[in-house]
């Protein structure tokens, strides 16, 4: 509920002439970016912790839905830089937007609280322990120790899928200009917008449901660990692309289909990492520890978040 009041209070002052009070501005908008960005990481956290509790599908609409927000963003930029709307107009239209989903969410997310699905299962993790013969006061509670020991390899996977990700993109493709000589509107500014970001989420929401589908058995996620290792590899061909300004690298890729296809396989191979760490990961340990599990990988999925920002200024 504080995202949404703080995203409404955003949106309000959009059209507030500030240039008088700049420095008051930036240290209100430096606020409010810290306190949203800290309620979203408690809110991830819950809500992934809950989809772990859940069937193992549940979760897989969990980061489906992740990808879906970053698919209508990409939309959403796409719509703005084609009507050729004001700064002003854009950034109303873009909190507007965040604003209704989150208002959405909030009431989805309270219906699935009071919903029968949800207690059926809350309950059913209380009754497995209970079978255990122990009264439920009594009942020991695993330490964060004991259910890391049984995700670690999860864990280490999606701080790997997230730190790759986030060190390059947007910091590095942002940078990537078309090699095309036509000045045209797909070679100037809708170059980026789709080449790149919307066809990056296009393509990991696609990876994520072919996960689901098709995913790697847990019995092999030591493979699923390598793979996330091997990503690292995306860092360098993206570099390699037709990135400006630069001072060192030669640019070996000098195509934009080049560096389309790199850019697909990058979100392909994120993506379906991404579900099969956070969909096999909570069903490593016992079935009433499936939600603190599923809380411990959105909190190292966040320090992946941290070291791909961190390395983005390198």
């Amino acid at each position: 509920m504080a995202m949404i009041v703080l995203f409404l209070f955003t949106t309000a002052i959009v059209f507030v002439d500030t240039d008088n009070s700049q420095t008051a501005f930036f240290a209100v908008t430096i606020t409010i970016v810290v306190a949203i960005n800290a309620m979203c990481g408690f809110v991830q956290g819950g809500g992934t912790g809950v989809a772990g509790s859940l069937p193992k599908r549940y979760m897989g609409y969990n980061v489906n839905g992740m990808a879906l927000g970053g698919i209508l963003a990409s939309i959403a930029q796409i719509l703005s830089l084609v009507g050729n709307t004001s700064p002003a107009d854009s950034a109303f239209f873009y909190f507007m937007t965040a604003t209704v989903f989150l208002c959405i969410t909030f009431v989805f997310f309270r219906l699935t609280l009071r919903s029968e699905l949800y207690h059926y299962y809350m309950s059913k993790q209380t009754s497995m322990i209970r079978k255990r013969g122990q009264p439920k006061e009594n009942i020991p509670k695993a330490s964060n120790w004991e259910i890391f020991r049984q995700i670690w390899v999860y864990a280490l996977s999606i701080v790997f899928v997230f730190w790759v990700t986030l060190a390059v993109l947007p910091a590095v493709v942002v940078l990537v200009v078309s090699t095309s000589t036509e000045h045209t509107i797909w070679t100037g500014r809708l170059f980026l917008p789709v080449a790149c970001f919307l066809l990056f989420n296009a393509a990991d929401f696609g990876s994520r449901l072919v996960a689901i589908r098709i995913p790697i058995p847990s019995r092999f996620k030591c493979i699923t660990l390598l793979l996330t290792i091997l990503r690292f590899v995306f860092l360098p061909l993206l570099m390699l692309c037709n990135a400006h300004p630069r001072s060192h690298l030669p640019v070996i890729f000098d195509s934009d289909v080049d560096f389309i296809i790199i850019t697909v396989f990058f979100a392909l191979t994120g993506g379906y990492l991404c579900t099969i760490v956070l969909t096999q990961g909570p069903k490593q340990v016992r079935e009433e520890h499936h939600e603190a599990a599923g809380s411990q990988l959105a909190l190292f999925l966040g320090v992946g978040l941290m070291l791909g920002s961190v390395s983005s200024y390198g």
